[in-house]
């Protein structure tokens, strides 16, 4: 049996919460002994997870400790430079300088590596090096993300956050699209609908408003809109983010 992202189920709202049900199941599976049943749980080291899981494990293994998840991101890397559009027509010793510095830097974060890669793929070469003065956390790698966000485009972007964010289920890409043909600057506070402003392609309109924030992925027959990562939006919705970006449902 096989739990993966542990730690993205909830620990409030219910007694117990989702995230203590599923611990004490875990507690009484490994009790059973069974010789055929093993049980692999991965997750971020939360304080609660450790403190219930450290107990029953016979084997914990830190991804950040392992010298095979560097060069994980070392082949990642130098794979993305082959591949990428743009970064497969540098100079090798340009795309030896990226190789060499995300893969310093990473700190065991794909994450972190992709967020790096996708700002410094449309680089010009005099400004590779510069670019490289990278933000060392995921938090300042979103921020600057943010605040590259076209000021003309804020108004939206800030919309569609927050409609993924509270979204009882997926919403489709012509759904959230349909947001950007509302104006929300009338001055009335009662934002007015544009039929003329609804975008050609949904997809790009979106994706280009959000920057890498946000992707689309095929469910079934339907295209759907969605955080790139779960931590997007752990930190949109937390205290962490910079004054004035935070996702305030109003």
């Amino acid at each position: 049996m096989k739990i993966g992202g542990f730690e993205l189920s909830r620990n409030a709202g219910l007694t117990p919460s989702p995230r203590e049900s599923v611990l004490e199941l875990v507690e009484w599976l490994t009790k059973l002994g069974y010789p055929n049943l093993h049980v692999c749980v991965t997750s971020r080291p939360e304080a609660d997870i450790r403190a219930n899981l450290q107990p029953l494990a016979s084997y914990c293994v830190s991804l950040h400790d392992e010298s095979g998840q560097r060069e994980d991101i070392n082949d990642y890397i130098v794979s993305f430079t082959k591949t990428d559009t743009y970064m497969r027509k540098w100079k090798q010793e340009d795309k030896d300088l990226v190789i060499e510095r995300l893969t310093r830097d990473a700190d065991g974060m794909f994450r972190w590596v992709f967020c790096q890669l996708d700002k410094l793929r449309r680089c010009l070469p005099g400004r590779i090096r510069r670019a490289l003065e990278l933000p060392s956390t995921l938090d300042a790698t979103y921020e600057r993300t943010l605040l590259d966000i076209d000021e003309e485009n804020w108004t939206f972007a800030h919309r569609l956050f927050q409609c993924i964010t509270v979204a009882s289920h997926p919403l489709r890409v012509e759904e959230l699209a349909e947001f950007l043909a509302f104006d929300f600057d009338d001055g009335d506070n009662n934002p007015k609908f544009d039929a003329d402003w609804r975008p050609e392609d949904p997809d790009h309109a979106v994706l280009s408003t959000c920057s890498s924030l946000i992707s689309v992925a095929n469910v079934g027959d339907i295209t759907v809109v969605q955080f790139s990562h779960f931590s997007v939006k752990e930190f949109l919705t937390s205290t962490r983010v910079a004054r004035g970006m935070t996702l305030a449902m109003s």
